[in-house]
């Protein structure tokens, strides 16, 4: 992979540098968006885990059976269950294209 050309200010190089130096660590910058009250743990959990220790192993197999634990419903799950038919009447029968406009193309 190509790098990016060096920056040519100061604080710009700084920042080239240090990403850089991450990227050749294997690390990888990525932005979240998270609720105000989670933000300092997920901050947190990023700086555990971006080292290679014990505790960053053990929380990194916690949340993984954590995350292959959770189930999530699809539409197979939903519409594929055992809920009657009766359940699901008048969902899908609104006809659209009475509010469809005419689009000249």
């Amino acid at each position: 992979m190509k790098s990016a050309p060096i920056p040519k200010n100061a604080q710009q190089r700084a920042v080239h540098n240090f990403r850089q130096k991450a990227l050749s660590k294997g690390l990888v910058r990525f932005e979240v968006l998270v609720s105000a009250t989670d933000k300092l743990l997920i901050k947190r959990l990023a700086e555990i885990l971006s080292s290679e220790t014990q505790i960053a192993n053990k929380i990194r197999q916690d949340v993984d059976q954590v995350l292959c634990a959770a189930t999530h419903e699809t539409g197979f799950d939903i519409f594929g269950s055992d809920i009657s038919d009766a359940a699901f009447e008048n969902i899908f029968d609104r006809v659209t294209q009475s509010d469809w406009r005419a689009v000249e193309l």
